[in-house]
Order: C-alpha cells, then structure tokens, then sequence
C-alpha cells in the first residue's frame, strides 16, 4: 500500500474514535477503498451511507459506480 494511502487510512480510523461524524468516515474510508481496488469494503462504505442518508446522492453515485 502507498505510504501516503495507508497514513490516510490509519488517520481515518483514529479519527472515526474521535468523531461522532460517521457518514463522513465511511464515505471517505470508500473513497479511498475504491481508490486501492478493494470493491468490497468500498461498496460495504457506501452503502453504509446511503442507508442511513439515502438522499445523499454522490454516495448513491458511487455506490452504483462500485457495482459497475
């Protein structure tokens, strides 16, 4: 994994125990998932996110994407 994803990711989970903000996490924790090739956990992320805020539409966008 390239340094600079794998310190996002580490940054991402510290920051998912601080935060209350979870929506957030998991939308950006997909995007970078995606980003790796890992299409599972990415469209595990998005989907997270649509259920909770099924109005949000980038994540319905890239939950559709992932599928593609």
């Amino acid at each position: 994994m390239n340094d600079n994803i794998e310190a996002a990711v580490n940054l991402l989970a510290k920051g998912k125990k601080k935060s209350i903000n979870t929506l957030l996490y998991n939308f950006s924790h997909g995007v970078i998932m995606f980003r790796l090739g890992l299409l599972k956990e990415a469209l595990e992320d998005f989907s997270k996110v649509t259920r909770e805020n099924p109005k949000e539409k980038l994540a319905v966008f890239n939950t559709g994407l992932t599928l593609f």
